[in-house]
C-alpha cells in the first residue's frame, strides 16, 4: 500500500472520529442546555412556593421568642402575628399553647424589619400610656 493510500485512510478515519466526537458533544450541549432550562423552571417554582415556612410552637414560646429565633430580631413578631391572627387571637404577647402551627415569611427584607420595629415601638407606646391594655 502506498503512503498516499495510508494517508487517505488515516485522514478519513480521523475525519470520522472528529465528526462522531463533535456530534456527541453537540448532543451533550443540547442536553445540558435543556437540563439547565428545566432547572431554572423548577427553581422558579421552588422559590415561589418557598416564600413561607411553618413553625410549630413549643412549651414556653412567645411570638417575640419565635421572631428572635427566625429573624434575629424580637420586634419582628408582628410579621408572624399578622399571618396568624386567627390562631393567636388577641394574645400576641402571651405564651402560646404548644403545638400551634404558625405560618411565617422565610425572609424579611431590611425595610420590612424596620417597619416591624416601628410598629413595635408604636405598640409599646400604646401599652405604656394605657391606650392598649394587654390581657
Amino acid at each position: 500500500m502506498s503512503s498516499l493510500a495510508i494517508g487517505l485512510v488515516v485522514g478519513a478515519f480521523m475525519l470520522a472520529i472528529t465528526e462522531l466526537v463533535f456530534n456527541i458533544s453537540k448532543d451533550n450541549a443540547n442536553k445540558i442546555n435543556n437540563k439547565a432550562e428545566r432547572k431554572s423552571v423548577k427553581k422558579e417554582r421552588v422559590t415561589a412556593s418557598a416564600k413561607y415556612g411553618f413553625y410549630t410552637t413549643r412549651e414556653g414560646d412567645t411570638l417575640e421568642k419565635i421572631a428572635k429565633t427566625l429573624y434575629g430580631c424580637r420586634e419582628c413578631w408582628f410579621s408572624i402575628y399578622d399571618m396568624n391572627r386567627e390562631k393567636v387571637k388577641n394574645n400576641p404577647w402571651k405564651r402560646l399553647k404548644e403545638g400551634i402551627k404558625l405560618k411565617y415569611k422565610l425572609n424579611l427584607t431590611f425595610r420590612e424589619k424596620e417597619e416591624m420595629k416601628e410598629k413595635y415601638m408604636e405598640w409599646l407606646r400604646k401599652v405604656s400610656t394605657g391606650k392598649l391594655i394587654p390581657e
